[in-house]
């Protein structure tokens, strides 16, 4: 776009020069004989001014890689952020530009079965699903019928690298010393990776072993797919969102101010929540990319102000 102007500027020039040379053989000057060709000052400053408007008109187009969001895309944002409130993951807030992959990854593994869902599988028979399947593959494991070798065999398969030492209590299951009862996952590692660095901001690292102490989620990874122990047992009252102020950025990203308030009451808490999101498509489905949220899960809750 700037060559067409300075183009448009040095034929302008040109055609002024050779104008100014006097007269030709046929006793005419060269400016008369050129009068038609030469582009009035307006009509060049307009052709400039038009060039500049284009080219800032497809920069601006340019710059713009978030799509627009729908009432019900915003709806399944704060559902994410309900999930979250409910078992306090990201409770400290969250920035894209500071938090470890430790800090992420239990709101990972929640994100991934809104989005993907999960399907349980019979240890005893164990197998997967289709390949492609993206959710969590869930076992809820009772040891108590099980003797010792048979536990050891079908802990392999939940968690094959035997790195989740510190088995969740449950007082149905538990004898003495020994747990007999416990969740775990696997999810396949594209999905947590594309995940991690695509919506999150995040850099996988397969060697980065997470054990949250406050949730008691611990994750590996071992050979294409990542393993996940976690207690469960979050449980927990829903909660209500309202937007107070929502702004797109030329990029299009959204800088949205909500308030939050537990589902059974009717006060909102005082406190306004500020999330910068981004929402993108991926296989023909949108999800949002979520690049800070300033809250503090249990200050919002549970402390007044």
């Amino acid at each position: 776009m700037l060559k067409r102007i300075i183009s448009v500027i040095l034929s302008a020039a040109c055609v002024l020069s050779l104008a100014s040379c006097g007269i030709n053989e046929s006793g005419r000057s060269t400016a008369e004989e050129s009068s038609a060709e030469i582009p009035e000052t307006e009509s060049v400053t307009r052709l400039i001014n038009e060039e500049t408007a284009e080219s800032e008109t497809e920069t601006a187009e340019a710059e713009k890689i978030y799509l627009d969001a729908s009432e019900e895309d915003f709806d399944d944002l704060f559902d994410f952020y309900g999930n979250l409130l409910v078992v306090h993951f990201l409770r400290k807030g969250f920035s894209d530009e500071s938090a470890s992959l430790s800090y992420i990854m239990p709101a990972v593994k929640e994100y991934i079965y809104m989005l993907y869902g999960d399907k349980e599988v019979n240890i005893e028979e164990y197998d997967y699903p289709a390949p492609r399947f993206h959710g969590l593959i869930t076992r809820d494991i009772d040891y108590s019928y099980q003797d010792d070798e048979t536990i050891k065999e079908n802990r392999k398969v939940v968690d094959p690298l035997f790195r989740f030492k510190d088995w969740p209590e449950n007082n149905d299951y538990s004898q003495g010393d020994k747990w007999y009862h416990a969740w775990f996952y696997s999810v396949d590692a594209e999905t947590v990776e594309w995940m991690v660095t695509e919506l999150f901001g995040g850099t996988p690292d397969r060697e980065d072993l997470i054990s949250d102490a406050d949730t008691g989620i611990s994750c590996y990874y071992c050979d294409g797919r990542y393993y996940f122990q976690d207690p469960g047992g979050y449980g927990g009252e829903g909660h209500a969102f309202k937007t107070v102020e929502k702004k797109q950025e030329p990029d299009g990203r959204y800088i949205v101010d909500f308030k939050v308030r537990w589902a059974s009451e009717t006060t909102w808490n005082r406190k306004t929540v500020r999330t910068v999101v981004g929402l993108v498509e991926k296989g023909g489905e949108k999800n949002w990319k979520i690049f800070s949220i300033d809250w503090d899960i249990m200050k919002l809750l549970f402390e007044e102000e």
